[in-house]
């Protein structure tokens, strides 16, 4: 059945889901059905059991707000003597959004099916936030985007710089993680620079020498660092 989440509150999810009323071979289920509810801070690792009850919601407390720790959710059906497949994988993801002096821009991921088009709906969902920026990697620059410039278009799964102006607060995307994401890495007649986000299966790679490591043909990354408002080059 449908499994579904949304943010309860500052810093918990409710999960949601449908009854089961059949079992295997489209049966009526006679039998009481518990549905096991398990988290993981990454997708690959969805293996703690949190909640085993014949309940048909769940709410998961003080999970949201911490980007040092993100979560992801599956959920599965038993009777007495049958499983289900497990579910869709659901979750949270956190980025820390600060002014700096000077410049305030923050790098963050669509890492989940936000649903949002254009930078003005991402600008529309953090409070405080006045401009967004995409990089045009065949043309080497910024595409941005504020109140008197264009609006460009977005895509889950991939990289956006934020302007964020007064003080701090942290941004939280939820809902379905997306799992195949890929980038059309290219090189200019000028500099060859290209922006990506890191899928959220490959926990493996931890630094920037690793994500060189891991594709072909690389042979230089930075990291934005939103605090100095600078670039650490590897």
């Amino acid at each position: 059945g449908q499994f579904s989440v949304t943010q309860d509150g500052e810093y918990s999810l409710l999960f949601e889901w449908e009854q089961v009323a059949h079992g295997i071979n489209d049966s009526l289920e006679i039998n009481p059905v518990y549905y096991h509810l398990y988290r993981g801070t990454t997708v690959n690792t969805i293996d703690e059991l949190i909640s085993s009850s014949t309940d048909i919601g769940y709410i998961d407390a003080d999970v949201v707000g911490n980007p040092e720790t993100n979560y992801f959710y599956h959920i599965s059906a038993h009777d007495w003597d049958n499983e289900s497949e497990l579910s869709l994988i659901l979750g949270e993801y956190d980025y820390h959004i600060r002014s700096a002096e000077g410049t305030d821009w923050n790098f963050i991921g669509l890492s989940m099916q936000t649903g949002l088009t254009v930078a003005s709906e991402l600008i529309d969902t953090i409070t405080g936030s006045n401009g967004a920026a995409d990089w045009v990697a065949d043309q080497q620059g910024w595409d941005s985007f504020a109140p008197l410039r264009s609006d460009f278009s977005l895509e889950d799964g991939h990289a956006y710089l934020i302007n964020y102006p007064d003080g701090e607060t942290v941004y939280t995307v939820i809902g379905e993680p997306v799992l195949d994401v890929n980038f059309q890495l290219v090189t200019t007649s000028a500099t060859d620079w290209n922006d990506i986000t890191l899928p959220l299966t490959e926990n493996g790679v931890t630094s920037l020498g690793d994500l060189i490591d891991a594709i072909d043909q690389v042979d230089a990354a930075a990291l934005f660092d939103n605090q100095a408002q600078s670039w650490y080059v590897f």
